[in-house]
C-alpha cells in the first residue's frame, strides 16, 4: 500500500483538506512499514542463528539446515 495518501480516500476531501488527519495517517503508515521492516530483520537474524547450531541440534528440533536456508532465502 502506498504510504500516499489519496484525496479521493479522505470523507474531509469533500468537505475541505484535513492536513492533521492526512499527517497523522502518514505517520501511521511510516511506524507500520518500519515494524514490519524490523520484525523481517529479526527473523532474518534468528534464522542465521539456527544456521550456526550444529546439525544435531537442528534436527532434535525438528528442522533441517536446508528449511532454514530455504526460509531465509524468501524473506
Amino acid at each position: 500500500m502506498s504510504v500516499f495518501i489519496e484525496m479521493h480516500e479522505r470523507p474531509e476531501a469533500r468537505h475541505g483538506y484535513d492536513l492533521r488527519g492526512f499527517l497523522a495517517e502518514l505517520a501511521r503508515r511510516a511506524r507500520a512499514a518500519m515494524a514490519r521492516r524490523q520484525a523481517i530483520a529479526r527473523t532474518r537474524q534468528q534464522y542465521r542463528m539456527l544456521l550456526t547450531c550444529e546439525d544435531s541440534v537442528l534436527r532434535d528440533i525438528g528442522v533441517s539446515r536446508l528449511e532454514v536456508r530455504a526460509a531465509l532465502r524468501e524473506l
